[in-house]
């Protein structure tokens, strides 16, 4: 008698995923989400895309792993009713503004002189990614 495995999931699939499964007699148990947890879901697959990206280690991989990223973000996009142009144009006027990441600048800290400097409250703002050095 053959055993039958089962493996615990818990995690938004692509829609062609179970279709595959079944096809080589597998057998899932799906539910469809509803908006506010498709969009926890969402968030969750994007945090594991990153790390996927993270931890590729061949050129295929990282192709592979990035194409997925990019599908996650165009599905939150849709989600939230935000045109893929929309995100391309911000994405390109940033760049006009601030540059893109061709350079490889790293900055290791930044010093403030003005009291008035709006770069002082945005760093007071968010104290976990730019805390504040005091050379004694």
């Amino acid at each position: 008698m053959i055993r039958v495995r089962k493996f615990r999931m818990e995690k938004l699939v692509r829609d062609k995923m179970a279709e595959k499964f079944q096809k080589r007699g597998g057998r899932l148990k799906l539910r469809t989400l509803t908006p506010q947890d498709f969009q926890i879901q969402l968030l969750e697959k994007l945090k594991e895309e990153v790390a996927e990206v993270i931890h590729s280690v061949t050129q295929e991989e990282l192709c592979e792993e990035m194409a997925d990223l990019l599908e996650v973000m165009r599905a939150l996009a849709n989600m939230k009713q935000i045109p893929w142009r929309d995100i391309e144009h911000m994405r390109l006027e940033k760049k006009k503004t601030k540059g893109g990441f061709e350079k490889a600048i790293f900055a290791e800290f930044v010093e403030l002189d003005s009291k008035d400097h709006p770069g002082i409250d945005y760093c007071l703002k968010h104290p976990q990614k730019y805390p504040e050095v005091f050379d004694f």
